[in-house]
């Protein structure tokens, strides 16, 4: 059975009044939102927690949280639109709106949060939209709708001392130390103390500097 069959099966036995509008939110049902929209009705939602794990040998007594790493959560969620909810107000495009508000919010690339009736998940992106029309849903919406968690790092920028002020107490802490400074490409220069052992020796310089 498809998504919108399921989906239509549902909403027929569940009016889209569902538990899960404002006035039941009071209650004992859970409230619901993806970013700053609540669905009329939710008919399901979907998590996906994943850890890669190495296919390698491990040593023993080795940390093993260097040889596994966590997958962003994905969560797919089924929801419905009526244009005879009470949120629709009497909207005659009270889906239309909300279709493009979701195309919108996915567009936008801004991170939001989803709760669900287990969890709550930051920073989220809309992976993507299913929508179908049929004749029986051509006054609701009915959409799959998958989000992607994004992962965060937080970096910071060390601090160095100028150039030429590096001493031998800081050179065991490199964050503390100059930055390479080009000086490009250097020429030998002549100097006045070569050989200056045998100058003193009284040798005649025709004799020092003869191959």
């Amino acid at each position: 059975m498809s998504f919108v069959d399921t989906a239509a099966n549902d909403a027929s036995a569940y009016p889209f009044q569902s538990a899960f509008s404002e006035a039941f939110s009071l209650a004992l049902i859970r409230p619901r939102n993806i970013g700053a929209f609540i669905a009329d009705i939710t008919i399901s939602e979907r998590h996906r927690d994943e850890l890669v794990i190495t296919k390698h040998p491990v040593e023993t007594g080795s940390v093993i949280t260097d040889h596994a790493y966590k997958l962003p959560v994905r969560v797919i969620i089924n929801v419905g639109y009526s244009n005879s909810s009470a949120q629709a107000n009497g909207d005659a495009n009270y889906v239309q709106t909300v279709y493009q508000n979701f195309l919108t919010l996915q567009e936008n690339r801004e991170l939001f949060s989803v709760t669900t009736g287990k969890r709550t998940i930051d920073n989220m992106l809309i992976e993507y939209i299913n929508e179908l029309t049929t004749e029986q849903t051509e006054n609701a919406l009915l959409l799959e709708i998958a989000c992607h968690e994004v992962l965060l790092a937080t970096t910071t920028t060390a601090s160095v001392q100028p150039p030429g002020t590096s001493t031998p107490s800081n050179q065991a802490n490199p964050a503390v130390n100059a930055s390479p400074s080009q000086q490009g490409t250097q020429q030998l220069q002549p100097t006045t103390n070569y050989n200056s052992a045998l100058y003193n020796t009284g040798i005649p310089a025709s004799d020092i500097n003869a191959p």
